[in-house]
């Protein structure tokens, strides 16, 4: 409901082409790895050197590729 309230839009907002270019990707609550096929993004900026956080209860494949 937040980003939906504050930027008329409900979803991510940060264009995917500049996402292997982060220091820092952070999933919260998210299994991207198995629900999204946009995960090869986030990938990619993990073979650049990005740290990668999971921010999940449950372990799942996404917190098994994340560094934290």
């Amino acid at each position: 409901p937040g980003l939906g309230t504050s930027f008329g839009r409900g979803a991510m907002t940060t264009a995917l082409w500049d996402i292997p270019n982060a220091d820092v990707v952070v999933f919260m609550g998210s299994n991207a790895a198995e629900n999204t096929p946009l995960v090869k993004w986030f990938l990619r900026a993990k073979q650049k050197g990005a740290t990668v956080i999971c921010v999940d209860p449950r372990y799942n494949r996404t917190a098994s590729k994340a560094d934290w």
